[in-house]
C-alpha cells in the first residue's frame, strides 16, 4: 500500500502563499507539517520492523535519525518525540526509558523541574526539555521523571562515594613516584582549565611534590601506566 499524505510538493504552499499566512496559520502548518513527518517515520519504523523479522541486516542504517528507527519499532519511543527532539542524542535515548504515557505528557507539557548545587545550597529550576544539558538529562529522566527530593538524594549518593578515597590514594603514590633516570624521559603537553591548573597545583603542594609527580601517579593508579618503576 502506498503512503498518502496532505503535504505532498504539490499540496504544499509555496513561498508566496506562506509569506501571506498570519502567524497563527504559519503554526498551524507547521504541526501539521511535523505530525506528517511523525506519521512518516511511524511508517518507517514499520518497515524496520519487517526487514528485521526477515533477518536483514540494517548495519548500514544506524546513525543520525536512523539510529532511533528500533527504539520507535518495538514502541519505546514515540516518534513524534524524535522529530521535535531531532540532534538531542541524549535525551532521546533517556526519554526512551519512559512509559509511553509520560512520553505523551511530555508532548504536551515538556518543563521538568532540575535541581543545581550552587554556592553551598541546592537551587530548583524549571527548564524545557530542549534547554537540558546532556548531564541535566541523565539526572532527570530515568525511567521517570525524578522528583527533585530523588535528583538530590542521588547527587549526594555519587558525591560520597569514593573520589576522596582515590585522590588520597594518589597522593601517597605521588610521595613514593621515583622517576626512573635510567629510561629514556619525554615532556609531554596537555590544555587543562586554570581552576584545573589551580587544583593540581595545590594537591602537589599539600603532597610536598611537583605537578609533574601528581599528574604522573593519577595516571599510574588509573592504570594506564602499564609499569612505573618505584
Amino acid at each position: 500500500m502506498m503512503m498518502t499524505n496532505d503535504l505532498s510538493p504539490a499540496a504544499r504552499p509555496g513561498s508566496v502563499a506562506l509569506g501571506n499566512m498570519t502567524i497563527e496559520e504559519l503554526r498551524a502548518e507547521l504541526a501539521k507539517s511535523l505530525s506528517i513527518t511523525a506519521a512518516h517515520m511511524q511508517h518507517l519504523a514499520a518497515i524496520w520492523r519487517e526487514l528485521e523479522r526477515r533477518g536483514e541486516d540494517l548495519s548500514d542504517l544506524k546513525s543520525g535519525l536512523w539510529s532511533f528507527m528500533p527504539l520507535i519499532a518495538r514502541g519505546d519511543l514515540k516518534a513524534e518525540l524524535v522529530v521535535k527532539y531531532a540532534g538531542y542524542t541524549t535525551l532521546l535515548r533517556r526519554l526512551a526509558t519512559l512509559p509511553l504515557a509520560e512520553q505523551e505528557n511530555l508532548l504536551v507539557d515538556d518543563v521538568v523541574t532540575v535541581i543545581e548545587h550552587v554556592n553551598g545550597a541546592w537551587v530548583e529550576h524549571r527548564k524545557a526539555l530542549r534547554d537540558l544539558r546532556s548531564t541535566e538529562a541523565l539526572q532527570v529522566i530515568n525511567e521517570r521523571i525524578l522528583p527533585p527530593a530523588e535528583q538530590k538524594r542521588r547527587a549526594l549518593s555519587i558525591t560520597q562515594r569514593s573520589p576522596r578515597k582515590v585522590a588520597d590514594k594518589i597522593v601517597l603514590q605521588a610521595q613514593k613516584l621515583k622517576l626512573d633516570t635510567t629510561a629514556p624521559h619525554k615532556t609531554i603537553s596537555a590544555t587543562i582549565t586554570e581552576d584545573e591548573a589551580a587544583a593540581l597545583s595545590a594537591a602537589a603542594q599539600d603532597a610536598g611534590v611537583s605537578v609533574s609527580r601528581i599528574v604522573r601517579a593519577a595516571l599510574d593508579v588509573s592504570g594506564l601506566f602499564k609499569k612505573v618503576d618505584l
